[in-house]
């Protein structure tokens, strides 16, 4: 790989701003995620047809091998997407090479930050959605349930 070092320019190397850094990682976190997740998807149906599938060890092995060869897969693909966007060779090296830096990082903690937030963050918000229901969970009952928890004896 090539240095911002190995580069000459004409002045100082204007950082890019934050909105298009998030904007491009967005971009092709996205493609490589949907892009991962297709090739994992056929690649288990396919499998689907040549292994015994419902032998419950084989198919969370399978699952495994495949979970781990999509995330492979878009780690090198976000990356050789990134590359080919903004190459380190070229009038504009520099910039590129300084703009794919600030963007890099954001390929992989995007997703994470996502998946994160759909396990943690949406449970508490749904566990408060369904406390203020009834039994049911089909009428709204406002904070009927917690007077009831703490008027209980037992609590």
């Amino acid at each position: 790989m090539v240095s911002i070092s190995d580069h000459v320019s004409d002045g100082p190397v204007k950082p890019p701003s934050m909105l298009f850094i998030g904007g491009v990682a967005l971009f092709i976190a996205v493609a490589g995620i949907i892009i991962s997740v297709c090739a994992v998807v056929a690649a288990r149906i396919l499998l689907g047809y040549v292994l015994p599938l419902d032998i419950q060890l084989l198919n969370a092995m399978v699952t495994m091998i495949l979970g781990v060869a999509g995330c492979a897969g878009y780690f090198f693909g976000s990356n050789f997407i990134l590359d080919r966007i903004f190459a380190d060779e070229g009038p504009n090296a520099a910039t590129n090479i300084a703009t794919s830096t600030a963007i890099r990082p954001w390929l992989f903690m995007g997703p994470a930050m996502v998946i994160l937030g759909l396990y943690l963050v949406y449970p508490v918000f749904n566990s408060i959605w369904i406390s203020i229901l009834d039994s049911t969970s089909q009428n709204f009952v406002g904070l009927a349930n917690y007077v009831w928890m703490f008027g209980d004896a037992k609590f």
